[in-house]
């Protein structure tokens, strides 16, 4: 859902040459998007256009991207501490995010309303930092 919503924020805001990827740690390679995930994040407004398939982290993206972005601590901890891995909590506070895998859809709306705040929140972040 966190990249739906990134890659959607640089769509409306017409901002281009940046690469977005989701990739989890305990993930299946290939599997779509729950339909509870994509029912959310189309109730909420955002581009399920831009939702893709999942893939499973691997240590290439430690020098493919300039930010590898866990949602939670556990996730970063899985990977190790590398300079350019950080928690979403990291750059904009809030702690972790909850998953809500295989929850209702209450669930998938509140965690995608936490991160479309936080998601809105990092955007800022990293678009100033992209402009030093």
């Amino acid at each position: 859902m966190a990249e739906v919503i990134f890659k959607t924020l640089l769509k409306r805001n017409n901002q281009q040459g940046f690469e977005i990827a989701s990739a989890g740690t305990y993930s299946l390679p290939g599997l779509p998007m729950t339909p509870t995930a994509k029912d959310a994040l189309f109730l909420r407004g955002w581009d399920i256009a831009e939702a893709s398939k999942s893939t499973l982290f691997n240590f290439d993206m430690l020098d493919e991207y300039d930010h590898i972005i866990t949602m939670t601590q556990r996730h970063k901890d899985a990977i190790g501490h590398y300079p350019n891995v950080k928690t979403l909590s990291d750059f904009v506070g809030g702690g972790d995010v909850q998953d809500p895998f295989m929850s209702p859809l209450e669930y998938y709306l509140k965690t995608c309303e936490d991160l479309e705040i936080r998601i809105q929140d990092l955007y800022q972040v990293l678009m100033e930092e992209n402009k030093r």
